[in-house]
């Protein structure tokens, strides 16, 4: 869970992409571990979203930002899904090779 404070922080101080400053927005936890939380935040003004990814530790807070087009649902429906291996790469690389689209 997030701590209280965290609540207070400022994430951004203004849309990436409407420049809005302090704009309105809403934000959903995606998912919460010990390394980090993934937040989706969506401009309220622009629609825009940002996937933010916050750790915090005893150095300080850092945080990675991207922005997206997927819902916050989207998000979340990747996020639960395995992760991608070594050897998921090699045999998309070896098929994409067959095929002749590299």
């Amino acid at each position: 869970m997030l701590p209280n404070k965290f609540n207070s922080l400022k994430l951004l101080s203004e849309c990436p992409v409407c420049k809005r400053k302090h704009f309105p927005a809403e934000i959903k936890v995606i998912d919460e571990r010990d390394e980090g939380h993934l937040l989706h935040i969506k401009c309220k003004v622009c629609n825009s979203c940002v996937l933010v990814q916050v750790s915090i530790n005893e150095t300080g807070m850092n945080m990675i930002g991207l922005l997206t087009d997927l819902s916050s649902e989207e998000v979340k429906s990747f996020s639960d899904k395995a992760s991608v291996s070594a050897d998921d790469l090699i045999l998309l690389h070896e098929s994409l090779e067959k095929n002749n689209l590299i």
